[in-house]
């Protein structure tokens, strides 16, 4: 028989070895008799819960999948150069010249006369004084005259419905000069009548009568106050992430532009294209898609200056060049002719170089075959623009720019023999049609380059600084960057110094109508660029390029 002791010391035995077991199977984790008892007592279902396999991962991703996913956001980061470029080259193929029978329909639509405009051209030293008050019987005069050379040598008359819209308009001046009883009237109101039934008919910034430029004014309006990024054919607000439905007013997609600021980086914003010259702000109200609704202010877009000094210069900025022009004289002239050798050297200087800056901001125009052939000695091709001119010129009309002088000093659009020699390989093909000269007829073509041409244009690149941002556009891999340009290349500036007999009241006009792709150029609202800059454009695109360290020496 046991002992007490003996029976105490077994018992003592028998607890430690069930601690040491509990304790095992709680450091494996295996189910004791109790953890399986307490749980069948709870839920029976869940008796085998520990057993089971964890599901594999891809399943919950293949079921989110399966539902409807919506369209990336496209980020900042993802607007790259080569976004641009590829951008940039899309829109390059797909304008489209106007076609030959549109421009011979036109042609043909009345007769070419030749009309003597001597009598009607003043010297470029005479300065233009008008006397205070013109008689009615000389005013009556000089509607006559103004209108019969309007007819026979103003280029855009027959584009702009020729006699079925000018010779209404031409009587009712004649109507109005009439009711005064014979006493003189002020020059100035003689101007204004003249505008009030011309300025309905003609948008052609070149031509001015009296006090009065004729053109369609226009003012751009825009806010960097939001961020907005595009996802397919939407755009949301970068910080909310909210889709917006509706800019109250106004067609979203044809409102929001792609800009770029002075730091680099990419953004999408309203581009408010307003008429009139009011620079005044426009609070826009933005409608999201969660019902909610924003006050976007957009203000007035300052002209992004072209800042050098020098009518041209070559300058480089981390390696890369900037090229800079004011305007395009003649090669012959002085000093322009300088200034025009000296641009074209830049041109063969930076030929080969991976990443050029061409800055014609405020870039005012002048000679049109300048640009191009600084176009050929960049890239080795002819390069001609997208437009088809058609002209009230022939053999028998005297050189446009004789009241100039015919002299190197006197005449910034002189050129030499020498020089017009060296330009003819230039030239667009010419047709003539009815009597018209048609120019530029030919198919387009765009010449191939790996080189990155980076155009900076603003509202006042105006004239052949417009034909020259166009001929960019038929050149490959080049990009638009700053503002609408001034639009105004609807026609030329032919004769830039004539004067009504009577009445001594100055005007000008041109001699041709230049035919542009449709959505591609209009007059008053210029070219648009491809990227929008507020500020600097210059600044802007060099960040833009250092932030993605691209230098034209790497």
């Amino acid at each position: 028989m046991l002992t007490r002791i003996h029976k105490i010391a077994f018992i003592l035995i028998i607890c430690l070895v069930l601690s040491v077991f509990l304790f095992a199977c709680e450091d494996a984790d295996i189910d004791t008799p109790l953890d399986t008892d307490i749980s069948m007592e709870d839920n029976a279902d869940e008796q085998e819960e520990p057993h089971q396999e964890e599901p594999p991962e891809e399943e919950p991703q293949q079921e989110e999948q399966e539902e409807p996913i919506e369209e990336p956001l496209l980020p900042d980061d993802r607007t790259t150069l080569q976004v641009l470029l590829d951008s940039a080259n899309e829109y390059r193929l797909s304008i489209e010249k106007v076609n030959e029978e549109t421009v011979r329909e036109l042609a043909y639509s009345r007769d070419f006369v030749f009309y003597d405009m001597g009598p009607l051209i003043m010297g470029h030293d005479v300065i233009p004084r008008m006397p205070p008050t013109v008689s009615r019987e000389n005013a009556i005069k000089d509607v006559d005259v103004l209108f019969d050379a309007l007819r026979y040598a103003y280029g855009v008359y027959q584009y702009f419905g020729g006699d079925e819209v000018f010779e209404p308009a031409r009587e009712k001046i004649l109507e109005e000069l009439n009711q005064f009883d014979g006493s003189n009237l002020a020059s100035a109101l003689f101007s204004e009548i003249i505008h009030r039934y011309l300025s309905p008919i003609i948008n052609d910034r070149h031509f001015f009568i009296g006090q009065h430029l004729y053109v369609a004014e226009y003012t751009f309006l825009t806010s960097d106050d939001i961020f907005f990024e595009r996802s397919g054919q939407r755009f949301r607000n970068r910080e909310s992430g909210l889709y917006i439905e509706e800019i109250v007013g106004y067609d979203v997609g044809e409102l929001m532009r792609l800009q770029l600021n002075e730091y680099g980086h990419h953004f999408y914003a309203p581009v408010l294209q307003r008429e009139g010259t009011s620079r005044a702000a426009y609070t826009a109200v933005i409608k999201y898609e969660d019902g909610t609704s924003e006050y976007l202010e957009l203000r007035h877009v300052p002209v992004s200056w072209n800042l050098f000094q020098s009518p041209s210069n070559l300058i480089y900025v981390d390696g890369i060049p900037v090229v800079s022009l004011e305007s395009m004289m003649g090669m012959s002239a002085t000093p322009y002719g300088v200034y025009a050798h000296n641009f074209f050297s830049y041109a063969e200087e930076v030929r080969d170089k991976p990443v050029v800056i061409l800055d014609i901001r405020s870039n005012t125009g002048g000679m049109i075959i300048l640009t191009q052939k600084w176009a050929y000695l960049l890239t080795g091709e002819v390069i001609h623009g997208n437009y088809v001119q058609m002209e009230n010129w022939n053999d028998e009309y005297e050189f446009i720019w004789t009241p100039w002088g015919d002299t190197s000093e006197t005449n910034p659009f002189y050129f030499s023999d020498d020089d017009w020699s060296s330009l003819e390989f230039l030239f667009e093909e010419v047709t003539t049609v009815n009597g018209f000269n048609i120019r530029n007829l030919t198919e387009r073509h765009i010449a191939e380059r790996e080189q990155v041409l980076i155009v900076l244009i603003d509202r006042n690149t105006a004239s052949a600084g417009e034909m020259f941002t166009d001929l960019i556009f038929n050149i490959e891999n080049t990009i638009v960057i700053g503002q609408n340009t001034m639009g105004c290349i609807i026609s030329n500036m032919a004769y830039p110094h004539l004067r009504l007999p009577n009445t001594r009241m100055p005007f000008a006009f041109g001699t041709s109508v230049f035919m542009w792709p449709e959505g591609h150029f209009a007059e008053g609202t210029g070219f648009a660029p491809n990227v929008w800059v507020t500020g600097c454009a210059l600044t802007a695109t060099l960040a833009m390029l250092k932030n993605e360290e691209i230098y034209a020496n790497r």
